[in-house]
Order: C-alpha cells, then structure tokens, then sequence
C-alpha cells in the first residue's frame, strides 16, 4: 500500500464517470445530442432524457442519488470505500465532485 511508502492523511478524489456507465440509454442520448448539437440544435432543442442535463461536450457533477447531506452516493462510497492501495487506519478521502463525462468508455 502508499501507506507504508508515506504516510497519507488526506486526499481529495475528483472522479468521472463515462456517458456508458449509465447504459444504453445514455448512450443513446449522448450519440443523439452529439448529432443534435452539431447539427446547430440549441441546447434547449436537445433531447434530454438520460441525464439532468445535456451530456454531449459537457460533464455533469450528479452521479447516483442526492443524499441528505448534499453529497451524492457515488461521493459518499468514496469516502467509505476508499482504493485498497490508500486503505489505512488515518486515511480521509474528500470527494469533489463525481461526475458524468460525455467520454463514451
């Protein structure tokens, strides 16, 4: 582990999700909105139906649910799951922000 390398005690994770974690759906919507944009549609023209915004050349900071906390499940499980190679007793993870990129993989 980085543990026995250094000692850690804090690291602020920023994470991104591609378009093809949310299925075909939002594939779909991102193949869609990507022709839809080019093609001169305005943003309030796009089709929207996968995502809470437009996807297509953009990233959205909202993966998974809103917790009580303002913070979504995808953060939250970073904090409590933190990657085995940064696993210790005094590690503390800050989460960003996890969010939706129009990557496709």
């Amino acid at each position: 582990p980085l543990y026995d390398l250094s000692r850690i005690e804090r690291v602020v994770v920023s994470t991104y999700q591609a378009a093809s974690g949310g299925g075909a759906p939002a594939m779909a919507e991102l193949y869609d909105q990507t022709k839809e944009f080019l093609d001169g549609k305005s943003d309030d023209e796009l089709t929207v139906s996968a995502f809470q915004h437009r996807i297509a050349f953009n990233c959205i900071p909202h993966i998974d649910k809103f917790l009580e906390d303002d913070s979504t499940k995808e953060e939250w499980k970073m904090v409590v799951e933190p990657p085995p190679a940064c696993a210790c007793p005094c590690f503390a993870a800050t989460p960003r922000r996890c969010t939706w990129s129009s990557r496709t993989r």
